[in-house]
């Protein structure tokens, strides 16, 4: 797990205490695409709390993107995020 995804992981949950919190890093996948920016990451998000599945999922996307803030703008290109409703 490198720094970024620690940092991540720490984020959320301090703001959720999930259950369940599963960061896969898929920027691998996307390193010869046309679009991409080295060193900004690409992330697959599984993430299980109350506190989200009671959002809707817009509210719910938007409180995580909140959540990591800055990271958003300088280090995460792309968050694919998975909300499992408990």
């Amino acid at each position: 797990m490198n720094t970024l995804e620690k940092e991540i992981i720490d984020k959320l949950e301090k703001a959720f205490s999930p259950s369940t919190l599963e960061l896969i890093d898929e920027t691998h996948k996307h390193q010869k695409h046309k679009q991409f920016q080295a060193g900004k990451s690409h992330f697959k998000l599984r993430i299980a709390s109350e506190q989200l599945s009671s959002l809707s999922t817009l509210k719910a996307h938007q409180a995580i993107y909140t959540c990591l803030g800055e990271l958003m703008q300088t280090q995460i290109h792309a968050l694919s995020i998975q909300i499992d409703k408990s």
